[in-house]
Order: structure tokens, then sequence, then C-alpha cells
């Protein structure tokens, strides 16, 4: 099972219209801010563009953190489709040394605790006892994931590391990994 396939899209250093944008969530209480949610006027306009050629649109973007405060995610899957297929498009910043590990669960049958985050999505969190690893990878360059599939990422060098992800539609529906990667075949790397 394919779970990951890294992009070069060609629309410079960055997917965000100013980086900046990673600073600005802060959670004025803690100093920190984990999760939050991007705008379209967020986003590099080239990768809108992009988007538009293939007649693609965003559904929605978030911007996930890790550093020392909070240091990995549970082991998850993305509950925002509800079918075990949800691709997304991630491109990391700050610390791109933090393997994304996918599972297999050994029973899918096992019931799952759902949580809602700090933006409003949710997600089904996955006991860690009950899966194996399934593969993994080091996201250094835009790169479609499948969150649908028991995942985390894990952050213990106490560098932060902001992870902008993606999802994306194409007329009135979500894509599937594979009608995702197939629309990006030409930016494979």
């Amino acid at each position: 099972m394919t779970v990951y396939q890294h992009l070069d899209l060609n629309i410079g250093p960055s997917i965000l219209a100013d980086d900046s944008i990673l600073y600005a969530g802060k959670d004025p209480a803690l100093e920190i801010s984990w999760h939050w949610n991007l705008e379209s006027k967020d986003l590099n306009p080239k990768f809108l563009t992009l988007l538009e050629s293939k007649n693609l649109r965003f559904a929605s973007a978030q911007v996930f953190k890790t550093n020392f405060f909070h240091p990995d995610w549970p082991i998850h899957v993305d509950a925002d489709n509800g079918h075990g297929d949800f691709p997304k498009i991630n491109w990391v910043y700050g610390n791109q040394e933090c393997p994304m590990i996918w599972y297999k669960e050994k029973d899918p049958t096992q019931p799952k605790v759902e949580e809602i985050m700090a933006a409003g999505t949710g997600y089904y969190r996955i006991d860690p006892n009950g899966v194996e690893e399934l593969d993994r990878t080091f996201v250094k360059t835009p790169t479609i994931i499948q969150a649908g599939v028991p995942h985390t990422v894990i952050n213990d060098s106490g560098k932060a590391r902001w992870c902008v992800s993606i999802v994306l539609m194409k007329d009135d529906h979500l894509l599937t990994f594979d009608e995702l990667v197939k629309e990006f075949k030409d930016y494979a790397v």
C-alpha cells in the first residue's frame, strides 16, 4: 500500500503566501499554538494557479505544529471524510527530520476514540498497542500523504516543526489518494 508521494511543485520556496502566518496563531496564555485553519488568501498564488489549471480547489488548509510543548500526535486516522481514503498535500517548515509514520491495525474492528482538535476537525485515536508499522518517510518536499491510514509524526528534537496540510477537491468531491497522485504525476519525485 502506497501512503505517500513526494512532489516538486515548482512554485517557489513556500506553499504559503507569507511564511509569517506560521508565527501568527499564538495562544497568548501558552505562547504556543499547535493547530489552526488557513484561508485561500494565506496560500501561495502560484499554488492556487496550479490548482486552477488542474480544475482543483482547496477544501481546507491547516497548520499543525510540534515542538517540546507538543512533541507528537497520537496515532490516528483523520476523520473528516469518513471513508478511509483521505489524501492531503503536506508541506513542512522548520524541522524536517521528524518521521511521519503509517501503521496497519492488527484488528481494524477495535473501537476508536473520536477527538476534536483545536481547529474544529476530528480524528480517531488508535491504540498504539494495536498497530504495526507499515511505512515511514521524512517530509522534506511537498508530499501527498494518506491521512485515512493510521499515522503519526514524532518530533523528539525540541525544535519547532510546522506542517501545512491541504485537502483538495475536484468538482464537488474529495479526491482519493490515487486520483490525487494521478493529478500530480508530472510533479512526482
